[in-house]
């Protein structure tokens, strides 16, 4: 009986790659899975809602016409506000490290050291949000 090729496949045959994973670079596709791929979209999909938004109360909301530093302070006392520009901070880093993290894992560059180059991405994200954090944190307080 010939083995099976179906990618579905629950057991395939001894040897083989599951699931068209190559067997030379074990733990890539773990690292490199479904996961990135899906946050991906998403997070491109919450970019154009929190962009959309955005574009919408500066340029067409019923709020002062001139932009000042006054009228963004009183902006941004607003709870809308505060989600809709902390979304879009937080979701403009995730998707373009999460990005950079795909080319590079995907690319092959360097397979061993996936787990660490996801692990430094994050710690640039989350250094770069709270940086994003103390920069607005003078309009936020009330």
């Amino acid at each position: 009986m010939t083995p099976s090729l179906d990618l579905l496949d629950a057991n395939p045959p001894a040897g083989s790659p599951a699931y068209g994973a190559p067997a030379a670079i074990p733990g890539l596709y773990r690292e490199s899975g479904m996961r990135p791929w899906l946050m991906q979209r998403v997070s491109g999909v919450l970019l154009v809602v929190f962009v959309a938004i955005h574009w919408w109360t500066v340029h067409y909301a019923v709020l002062p016409q001139v932009l000042t530093v006054e009228n963004i302070s009183i902006r941004l006392k607003t709870l809308l506000f505060i989600i809709v520009d902390m979304g879009l901070i937080g979701t403009t880093i995730y998707h373009g490290l999460n990005g950079l993290r795909n080319i590079i894992v995907d690319m092959r560059i360097w397979p061993e050291a996936t787990a660490s180059i996801t692990r430094t991405l994050h710690a640039i994200g989350i250094a770069t949000f709270a940086y994003a954090l103390f920069a607005l944190g003078p309009f936020l307080v009330r």
